[in-house]
């Protein structure tokens, strides 16, 4: 499995459906780039038009801009890479009179070494302090919940690939997220809800059938511990909400052409929970897939598509978790030596388990345009629409959460 520095959940990377660097990579050793854009978001709360309850915040529209700088540093040996990227943004908006611009920080290490020709490991930490949930909290993106205070969460890792003889290969993995969120003190908090460490190992046994195809048979074991202080509800712990889960799967590996390869793997999930409320169900069993494929048809041009079926974290207090399926696809397409674009569609159906929401869904479309213009190796032009839809259940139960979300860009980006 290649999912291990990903956060435990179901997004994958770019669920926030961020516009991708245009500027080249160069041989030198450290790189400081930045970006500068200006943007109008009509719904930067996240919520309906309607109060969810009488006098709570409702959607709201700001003009703003984002600046974000960064800075890396790689250094390359015989036989290890390590690799360290800082990233600081400011996002101001001009419609908040109090805390009117948030703050995030992004810092990444990575180490790759090479034992032999036969075995590798890498390992790798990512801290980030953000209010954005596609960048903080992956696993709940899809329900874009945005939340104003510094939060933060650290995922580390490491990955083993090893070869067994010609045809025989083993990869292991184990990698651990900290979610903190800086809003406690009540019951049913965002706090109570969704602070957690997540461990998830990996071991997969790899057959190398061909040149083109390796056949896949794995194990994962996944655990999700809550850390919030407060109660979820009146007189209930958090702890109610852990889960242990054990996956078997099977998959292959193939490769059609140079340009146009697949990799699938399909299972079973089952999932305990130790702590679970007397009356509700205590182990539960769901499929679990995940299927990729990327076709790279021109040159600079790519097409990537993806289903995604697991359980994952949710917001929605009473309920333990949500099995949701994530569709999603990416097109990145060179319209002229200088000028690119991008297109990124997503689209997720969740459904609650247990509690006032069980058995009632969560659908959301997301789509991302975006367009580069390369002024040179240093200096390019981009703008972008994006579009988020939220059509959830709950609003039948007097508890409105659909939304809809427009956000346009202009900016600039420099690579050094």
């Amino acid at each position: 499995m290649k999912q291990l520095f990903a956060v435990a959940g179901l997004a994958v990377a770019g669920a926030a459906l961020a516009a991708p660097s245009a500027v080249a990579q160069s041989d030198k050793p450290w790189s400081v780039g930045a970006s500068l854009r200006g943007f109008y978001d009509d719904n930067y709360t996240t919520l309906p038009s309607a109060a969810r309850v009488a006098g709570s915040p409702t959607k709201r529209s700001s003009f703003g801009f984002d600046i974000r700088p960064n800075v890396g540093y790689r250094i390359g040996l015989d036989q290890t890479s390590i690799n360290a990227r800082y990233e600081y943004g400011l996002k101001f908006y001009e419609d908040r009179r109090q805390n009117s611009a948030d703050h995030s920080h992004d810092a990444l290490i990575s180490l790759t070494h090479s034992f032999s020709e036969n075995c590798k490991i890498s390992v790798k930490d990512n801290f980030v302090v953000a209010q954005d949930p596609g960048i903080l909290d992956p696993g709940i993106a899809a329900t874009s919940l945005r939340f104003n205070n510094s939060n933060w969460r650290n995922t580390a890792g490491f990955e083993v690939n090893g070869e067994l003889g010609d045809n025989f290969g083993v990869d292991v993995s184990y990698s651990n997220s900290i979610f903190d969120y800086d809003a406690d003190g009540t019951v049913g908090s965002i706090s109570a809800l969704l602070d957690r460490t997540e461990h998830l190992a990996n071991a997969d046994l790899r057959w190398k059938a061909s040149t083109e195809t390796t056949g896949i048979v794995g194990y994962q074991f996944g655990m999700r511990e809550q850390n919030g202080n407060d109660l979820i509800a009146a007189g209930v712990s958090s702890k109610t909400r852990n889960t242990q889960s054990h996956y078997g799967y099977v998959g292959v590996d193939h490769s059609f052409s140079s340009e146009l390869s697949v990799n699938l793997r399909g299972g079973v999930q089952y999932t305990r929970y130790p702590n679970a409320l007397a009356g509700t169900k205590d182990t539960t069993t769901s499929p679990y897939v995940d299927v990729k494929g990327k076709w790279g048809y021109a040159q600079n041009c790519s097409l990537e598509l993806g289903l995604r079926h697991d359980r994952n974290q949710t917001d929605i207090g009473g309920s333990q978790d949500q099995q949701a399926t994530l569709v999603f696809a990416s097109l990145n397409h060179a319209l002229t030596e200088k000028i690119s674009a991008n297109l990124d569609a997503r689209y997720q159906s969740s459904t609650f388990n247990q509690g006032p929401a069980n058995n009632l869904s969560d659908n959301v479309f997301m789509l991302g345009v975006h367009l580069t213009y390369k002024i040179n190796e240093t200096y390019a032009f981009e703008t972008g629409y994006m579009f988020d839809r939220l059509d959830s259940d709950l609003d039948n139960t007097g508890t409105p959460r659909s939304y809809t979300r427009n956000r346009v860009y202009l900016g600039v980006r420099a690579g050094f």
